[in-house]
């Protein structure tokens, strides 16, 4: 599946987050690199002995994942000794997600805090594929260490020369609609045939024509002004915090059905990786490692305030029960058999077992 799957986000500046000082046994100068711990590794050092450490994500200041973000590298540095100097570049700042994924296997970029691209490699797609959960809770199981997709990123990370050190999730994706609902909006062929922009992902497109819905390709730049003038009719892709921040203006019906998790993976380059010691490498570890269960709380908490937002803005939130939504990932997931054609036999025997499929 080498197709680009960038995430796009609207750029609004970088935000460069600075915490310093020296510590976790350092001490060298600007001029020269010094040792760090007990184990003989050298650090190249900025200014005042501190570690430079540049972390891209795509997400906005104004996002729980850059709050996270800027959590983690605090967290980090009090049990470093403040040895890093963290420089966050939020809205993808640093450039596109494909040249910023290459950049980090270089080591020209420490860390990325978001998506890796499948134009580098395929597996970097595996995150979204449709219904590997259904809710926020399932989340936690979807994207567990040693689950299918923790399993697959380590072996996507390994083999890119980066360090995988966990998920944060930043939200499930629902659909959006405009104007006059159709008459079974998550129901079989109840769709319309009204025109849904969505990604490329052919079993995504399928699940939506088998909702009566047909698939249409729109930059994701382009989305809100095409709601606007009526060119698409509604999308899928959306977060209900998105919805509720950037659309609620020009949508009438929001609905949470799950229909893929938008997922940050966080991700260290090995060139700067090796030079850690094994303290600092466990405190990145730690930390990093523990968003998940974190992501998916304030993501929950956050959802029912965006619920509110859009109902204030005259948007009809539905959410189906879990019944439903199960009904809907098992629709999805009869096409989850093209997933052989994208990754190989083996891959898909893996999901298949995974996921209990029959």
């Amino acid at each position: 599946m080498k197709k680009n799957w960038k995430k796009l986000t609207a750029f609004l500046g970088v935000a460069v987050i600075v915490l310093s000082a020296s510590g976790c046994g350092g001490g060298a100068g600007a001029d020269k690199p010094g040792p760090s711990g007990t184990d003989g590794k050298q650090e190249e050092t900025a200014a005042g002995g501190k570690i430079p450490v540049k972390i891209s994500m795509t997400e906005s200041t104004e996002s729980l994942d850059y709050q996270r973000c800027l959590q983690f590298t605090e967290k980090v540095n009090e049990a470093c000794g403040d040895a890093f100097e963290f420089e966050i570049y939020a809205n993808g700042s640093l450039g596109d997600f494909t040249d910023v994924n290459a950049e980090c296997m270089e080591g020209t970029v420490e860390m990325i805090y978001g998506g890796l691209s499948p134009v580098i490699h395929p597996l970097a797609a595996v995150t979204i594929i449709p219904y590997l959960c259904v809710s926020a809770e399932d989340a936690l199981t979807a994207f567990r260490e040693e689950g299918f997709a923790y399993r697959t990123t380590v072996q996507l990370c390994e083999e890119e020369k980066l360090t995988f050190l966990g998920f944060d999730l930043s939200g499930m994706c629902g659909l959006a609609l405009k104007g006059k609902t159709p008459s079974n909006p998550i129901g079989l062929g109840g769709g319309d045939k009204l025109q849904i922009r969505a990604t490329s992902d052919m079993r995504l497109r399928a699940f939506l024509t088998d909702l009566g819905y047909i698939p249409t390709s729109v930059s994701w730049s382009e989305v809100y002004s095409s709601v606007q003038t009526g060119v698409i009719d509604g999308f899928v892709g959306a977060t209900a915090l998105t919805a509720s921040t950037q659309f609620s203006d020009v949508i009438d019906a929001y609905y949470e059905i799950g229909l893929f998790a938008s997922v940050n993976s966080i991700v260290v380059s090995n060139v700067f990786w090796d030079k850690l010691t094994d303290e600092q490498q466990a405190a990145f570890q730690k930390y990093g490692g523990g968003m998940l269960e974190q992501s998916v709380q304030e993501y929950q908490n956050a959802t029912e305030e965006a619920y509110k937002k859009l109902k204030a803005a005259g948007v009809t939130v539905v959410v189906p029960e879990d019944a439903q939504l199960q009904e809907l990932a098992e629709l999805c997931r009869s096409h989850w058999d093209t997933l052989a054609d994208d990754y190989g036999d083996a891959f898909y025997q893996e999901i298949v077992e995974a996921y209990q499929l029959k």
